[in-house]
């Protein structure tokens, strides 16, 4: 039995940061690839914003990772 954690906004936040960086991209970067501004991007990242699993979907996509890992820090093999 696997038992889920609940992520908050900052952590999902902080996940978004860390690919982010991992992939040398910069907050505008990232923002103009999500049709959104710097400023929403950072927020997002803060954990001021909460997130639609579309929006958590498209920042997985451009980020290239698992939309799992982003709002539960698992991947989703683990949930197979």
């Amino acid at each position: 039995m696997v038992t889920q954690t609940t992520s908050t906004h900052s952590d999902v936040g902080g996940r978004i940061r860390t690919k982010r960086k991992e992939l040398r991209m910069n907050q505008k970067a990232l923002a103009d690839l999500l049709g959104i501004s710097q400023p929403e991007m950072s927020n997002i990242e803060k954990g001021k914003r909460p997130l639609s699993v579309t929006r958590v979907t498209q920042i997985a996509g451009a980020l290239q990772c698992d939309p799992t890992w982003l709002q539960s820090g698992q991947s989703a093999s683990v949930y197979a």
